[in-house]
């Protein structure tokens, strides 16, 4: 995936507007008030909502994009092999509750892990399958269907990255669950927001030693393409999202790193 990035580049045009959701160059660690703020939105604000609160905070007090004048210049003549990547650095992690956490990078971007309210999908029991299950005294039930999502912010706001899994399980209080997947996948926002997807897979899997079962998607991202020490740098980080469930049907959101 990473020669895509080549091409990418190669197509912007200087004449192109520069949209501080397009590319990430800060590479300011938040402050300790403005990561406060952030959090108080993440907590108090609809999933929907969230964007539009954080470029107006994040905005008040950074009035331009910060855009390296060589970024702007030079972007149409990178070429992928003069890209170094290296891994994001963790500056904090913040657990808002349960299934909501803030990973705060020291470029100034952070990474929201949430689940988001979805539509229970349907069950569909076969007969034979039912009457085995009825035969053994073991119904299932079945958990409300579960999505969880990481949305990648940058420094001004911007989402950049959304990465999600979505499922659900059945459960009788004493076997391993069943997962489901309904889907995974992830959606990449802005023209000239340099990045390249690596290792994505999605997929179901159970443990029969402590009969838990699981669903998740993951994949090693990189983005904010950067000019530093002379040579270009895009930062890489692996997100992982799904959930997990034991035999009496507790769930519990799956968040890389955390």
């Amino acid at each position: 995936m990473k020669k895509l990035i080549a091409f990418f580049l190669t197509v912007v045009m200087i004449g192109l507007p520069v949209i501080p959701s397009m590319a990430t160059t800060t590479t300011a660690t938040l402050s300790r008030d403005k990561k406060n703020s952030i959090e108080k939105i993440i907590a108090n604000t609809p999933y929907e909502q969230r964007e539009d609160s954080l470029k107006e905070l994040l905005n008040s007090t950074n009035k331009t994009a910060n855009i390296t004048p060589s970024l702007k210049s030079n972007t149409n003549n990178v070429n992928e092999k003069d890209i170094t990547y290296v891994e994001a650095q963790i500056d904090e992690t913040v657990n808002i509750d349960e299934d909501t956490s803030i990973v705060f990078f020291t470029s100034g971007d952070f990474l929201v892990y949430d689940t988001v309210d979805t539509v229970d999908m349907p069950v569909m029991l076969n007969t034979c399958a039912t009457n085995y299950i009825y035969a053994n005294n073991k119904a299932s039930s079945y958990t409300s269907t579960k999505k969880s999502v990481a949305s990648a912010y940058n420094a001004l706001g911007y989402i950049i990255l959304e990465v999600w899994a979505e499922g659900y399980f059945s459960y009788n209080g004493s076997s391993t669950p069943t997962p489901y997947m309904v889907d995974y996948d992830y959606e990449k926002y802005g023209v000239l927001n340099a990045w390249n997807v690596e290792n994505w897979k999605g997929g179901t899997s159970t443990n029969a030693s402590n009969k838990t079962a699981q669903f998740k998607a993951s994949g090693t991202f990189g983005w904010g393409l950067s000019w530093k020490d002379n040579h270009w740098n895009m930062q890489t980080y692996t997100i992982t999202v799904g959930y997990k469930c034991t035999k009496a049907g507790k769930t519990q959101s799956i968040k890389s790193g955390i």
